[in-house]
């Protein structure tokens, strides 16, 4: 109903450049959101303060990256991005 709405609202042209524009927003909201949760797994790590501290803040020489932290900041969102699908597991019921 949302897309109906706009596009009833701004026309077919419009109603695209409007979607377009709210796809970068979240995209770019995300990224951001991506960079923050890095540095601070970064940061945390370089002060020793969590699990796994010396891989976490080991920095490429050739990236001038932490890998170990975008690593972990990637894999722990990924059930809630829906990148897993816990209904294909056996044994876990899906909530309707």
């Amino acid at each position: 109903p949302i897309i109906a709405t706009i596009d009833a609202a701004l026309g077919n042209f419009g109603s695209k450049v409007a979607l377009t524009m709210v796809v970068i927003a979240f995209v770019s909201c995300t990224l951001a959101i991506q960079a923050a949760a890095i540095r601070l797994i970064f940061s945390y790590a370089r002060d020793g303060m969590i699990f796994g501290s010396r891989a976490l803040s080991t920095v490429s020489p050739r990236f001038h990256m932490p890998p170990g932290a975008v690593a972990v900041a990637a894999i722990i969102p990924a059930p809630d991005d829906g990148c897993i699908d816990f209904a294909a597991v056996e044994g876990v019921q899906q909530v309707a």
